[in-house]
């Protein structure tokens, strides 16, 4: 069985891991949409005519499609043909971090954090193998007024590779995201084969292969976690 898992960037990276550390004998295609990259602050209907076209191709290449982004994932969200992403949202008191586009479109009924530039300084970063630095005193200026909420939630798959520095500067207790949920849902129509799973990566821009690949590694070795 082929499984695509889209995302603009890095991001989706994260939810492939746990894609292949509970489905290892799958086949993945990592679709990066980096010439589109960020989504947070495009325009919504121009992002979702770009996935439209995207998915028809994706369709064509794999059997089972994930929209690992929270963004793609909330412009599709009432796509039944495909797998998405929904921010864990506990009650009324958990603080949802995510980008502009995704607030709107969600209109979640809890705390939130606009957060528009940090996705491209994550990705920036761990692309370039920079320290932290630059993330940590984004988190600080953004995020400061937020310091001892118990429940944060993710609402951005790049995210995922700062929950460390989240549940530091936050002082939270739990952070959440929707990872698990889309584990749950996509075990059903999972195939097993007999052969371990190979990954293979498609970009709309530059053909960042090597880079992805080195990520994946890491993530799959859990140094973010």
């Amino acid at each position: 069985m082929k499984i695509a898992v889209y995302d603009s960037g890095i991001g989706g990276l994260t939810t492939l891991a746990r894609m292949i550390s509970v489905f290892p004998d799958c086949d993945y295609l990592y679709y990066a949409d980096n010439a589109n990259f960020p989504f947070g602050q495009k325009n919504v209907e121009s992002l979702k005519n770009n996935l439209t076209e995207t998915l028809k191709f994706l369709k064509t290449e794999s059997d089972v499609q994930i929209i690992a982004c929270y963004t793609a994932s909330s412009i599709v969200k009432n796509d039944e043909t495909v797998f998405t992403l929904t921010p864990k949202i506990e009650n009324e008191n958990t603080l949802l971090i995510a980008t502009p586009n995704t607030i709107k479109t969600l209109s979640p009924k809890c705390k939130v954090a606009d957060t528009p530039c940090l996705a491209y300084i994550i990705q920036t970063t761990l692309l370039n193998n920079d320290d932290f630095t630059a993330i940590d005193n984004y988190l600080f200026d953004t995020l400061s007024d937020f310091i001892k909420t118990e429940s944060v939630s993710i609402g951005c798959t790049h995210y995922n590779f700062i929950k460390r520095n989240l549940k530091a500067l936050l002082e939270s207790k739990n952070i959440l995201d929707g990872t698990d949920l889309l584990l749950e849902n996509i075990e059903n129509v999972i195939v097993p084969s007999s052969h371990t799973g190979r990954v293979s990566f498609k970009f709309s821009g530059n053909d960042d292969s090597a880079l992805y690949t080195q990520i994946l590694k890491r993530l799959l070795s859990r140094e973010f976690y």
